[in-house]
């Protein structure tokens, strides 16, 4: 996904699991699995977003949720008749800007990490790279507050030597 985090753990989330597992815990949304997340950010396809799916967004952003993303622009189902959609969308992103919602808010940023900073999420991980050539080191560390840190490193296999018979 193209306008994935680069900095940030992050799980993907489909109509079910938004509609039938999600809740709000204070300001972060919970899993009965016990995964805790900070936001929900609309990227990819979801400009076009059923109705069902941003009522379930609204009632998690009135109990505390954070969402960031663009407004969506359609229900693809055209179910909506009497024109719910819109006034949710209206609701959570009044001209199309940034909204305190209930408890919770919308962040209307297409960039996630921006919006992430925005309520002071630190990011998971960081990348450093060495200089490229023989004996250099790249490194992903998930920086933590607890004692442990947990980090994957990666050094390129030294250079060999070619040599020529002459």
């Amino acid at each position: 996904m193209a306008n994935a985090p680069t900095a940030y753990a992050y799980d993907f989330l489909n109509f079910d699991a938004l509609t039938g597992l999600l809740a709000n815990d204070g300001d972060e949304v919970v899993s009965p699995s016990g995964a805790r997340y900070k936001a929900i950010y609309l990227g990819g396809t979801t400009r076009m977003m059923t109705l069902p799916a941003l009522r379930k967004l609204a009632t998690l952003v009135e109990g505390g949720a954070t969402v960031i993303g663009r407004a969506p622009v359609a229900d693809p189902s055209l179910a909506d008749a009497d024109g719910q959609f819109a006034a949710l969308v209206a609701k959570l992103w009044p001209g199309g800007g940034s909204a305190k919602v209930g408890k919770g808010q919308v962040i209307a940023d297409a960039d996630v990490e921006a919006g992430l900073a925005t309520i002071r999420v630190r990011s998971d991980f960081r990348f450093t790279a060495g200089a490229p050539g023989p004996g250099s080191l790249s490194c992903i560390a998930r920086p933590t507050r607890e004692k442990s840190t947990s980090s994957a490193m990666a050094a390129p296999p030294p250079r060999r030597s070619r040599r020529t018979s002459g």
